[in-house]
């Protein structure tokens, strides 16, 4: 990977695996092995990510599995999220709160909701021809990272 300048901390072998391919099932008569490694590669520009991905298959990687983006700031993000979410849980809990004749009082309890797992946006568009010429389909589309929280707040009622 040093061909593009990657730093080994940055290089990852994930699995590492050795297994028997079989004539048929019946027989069970060892014809080859099948030998895998899976890498993780982690970029940090993303003028880099299409380059890799052909130089990796030029230099004989037959799979990519996939291509996961992920932000640097995503921490920093969802702590804004989570502000932005307690914002909203006030308004509109002052809004229902005024529609009953109330206001507002003191939170009683404050939750964040866990949100389904976030999964990084997923690119599989990479592909090996017969001749074993790589190909890229298409261009790598960024696109936006979602971030977002979710939260419960409990309010006390005051009556006016």
């Amino acid at each position: 990977m040093s061909r593009r300048s990657i730093p080994d901390s940055d290089v990852q072998t994930q699995d590492l695996a050795l297994q028997p391919r079989y004539d048929n099932y019946e027989h069970r008569k060892i014809v080859g092995y099948q030998a895998t490694r899976n890498l993780v590669v982690t970029l940090h520009d993303l003028e880099d990510v299409e380059p890799v991905l052909y130089d990796m298959l030029a230099a004989g990687a037959n799979r990519v599995d996939r291509v996961q983006f992920h932000s640097s700031v995503a921490r920093d993000k969802r702590a804004e999220a989570r502000v932005l979410a307690v914002q909203a849980a006030r308004d509109k809990a002052t809004a229902m709160a005024e529609a009953l004749g109330q206001a507002l009082g003191e939170p009683l309890r404050v939750d964040e909701v866990a949100v389904d797992t976030w999964r990084p946006p997923v690119m599989n568009n990479f592909a090996l021809t017969n001749d074993s010429t790589p190909q890229i389909s298409d261009t790598v589309a960024t696109g936006r990272i979602r971030v977002q929280a979710n939260v419960n707040v409990t309010f006390a009622l005051v009556r006016q």
